[in-house]
């Protein structure tokens, strides 16, 4: 059960995070001085981080767990971006979301963790990620046919958590049938 907060009101929704990593890249130091760093991200609701990534499509694992790959990805920090309507809003986005982001549809530069991270972030919280954690995707767009095609389709997190696990069932779903209206209908 969730903490109660001041005045024994529960809090309206489920705090929604986004967690950023530092991607362990060659030169990825001097790009994130000039605002365009390489970053892995994740949204963290509820317990779970769920991500994006080629091999496994949507995933969920245990939070920050993505830094735990020496030589991947480093933590950077976690953002607080808003509050989901309720789990079931969560479970409503993953599902529609799920045709969007298929495993075999990663693409580097126009089809990353970003891309998903920012859709869900927005499906849950009506608002966007911010420009910063996909700016190098975004420029590189711009340079895409320059990039060779089995780099675009590489996920430079492929060492990804061994408990990160593709969702392919719907999520559960916390309360099931028909309901009862007023008034007797």
């Amino acid at each position: 059960m969730r903490a109660l907060w001041p005045g024994g009101r529960q809090p309206a929704g489920v705090t929604v995070k986004l967690n950023v990593y530092d991607l362990d890249s060659p030169g990825n130091e001097f790009l994130s001085a000039l605002g365009l760093g390489l970053y892995h991200t994740g949204v963290e609701v509820d317990g779970r981080e769920y991500s994006y990534g080629a091999g496994y499509g949507i995933g969920d694992a245990r939070p920050r767990s993505a830094a735990q790959n020496p030589g991947v990805a480093r933590f950077r920090g976690s953002y607080v971006m808003g509050q989901a309507e309720s789990l079931q809003a969560l479970g409503r986005a993953v599902d529609e979301l799920r045709g969007r982001f298929p495993a075999s549809a990663y693409d580097l530069v126009q089809r990353n963790c970003n891309h998903f991270t920012d859709a869900l972030v927005f499906a849950l919280c009506g608002r966007h990620t911010p420009g910063w954690v996909n700016r190098a995707a975004t420029v590189g767009s711009c340079v895409a046919c320059l990039v060779p095609a089995q780099e675009r389709h590489r996920d430079p997190t492929t060492g990804a958590p061994a408990d990160r696990q593709p969702l392919t069932a719907p999520l559960p779903r916390a309360f099931s049938g028909r309901g009862n209206a007023l008034g007797g209908t």
